[in-house]
């Protein structure tokens, strides 16, 4: 839950909101995760940091890792992020960190990335932005129908 004073921590970050401010929503056609990564890519740099939201087994974030100066990958799950550390070293990507850790209440300090990204993962909005450095980005991409029906399709209901 929103603590109560949330907006105004953004506002004080980042200015009134208006319809020429950063948000961006896409609704693209074609395949949004496509477009996520596009979008990633666009904002990236060498020289920022990015931090991914429940990374799970880390491929994502490896994918992302030449288009940083790092990336730290956070998760809940221990066995997915063994998985991640062993195809870290297969990969030999030096410049990714992976770290169990309590999306709703993470470790870092405030203003710490340039970059927070969450592909369907949690999105704790108060701790995101605690995090994001001023001017930085927030992306998240949801579940959507076409999740839906792979999901179906390997139950066999829906």
């Amino acid at each position: 839950m929103m603590s109560s004073n949330f907006y105004d921590r953004v506002v004080k970050k980042f200015g009134a909101s208006r319809i020429d401010g950063k948000c961006v929503t896409d609704y693209p056609e074609g395949d949004p995760e496509a477009v996520f990564e596009m979008k990633l890519v666009e904002l990236s740099g060498k020289e920022k940091g990015a931090l991914d939201v429940g990374c799970g087994d880390g491929g994502f974030t490896m994918r992302m890792a030449a288009h940083f100066r790092k990336v730290i990958g956070i998760d809940n799950g221990e066995e997915r992020l063994k998985l991640a550390e062993v195809e870290k070293r297969t990969l030999g990507v030096e410049n990714v960190r992976f770290e169990k850790q309590d999306a709703q209440h993470t470790t870092f300090a405030e203003d710490t990335f340039d970059i927070v990204y969450s592909r369907r993962g949690p999105t704790f909005y108060d701790e995101l932005f605690r995090i994001t450095k001023s001017g930085g980005y927030f992306l998240t991409i949801g579940i959507g129908e076409k999740d839906a029906w792979g999901l179906k399709e390997f139950f066999g209901r829906g």
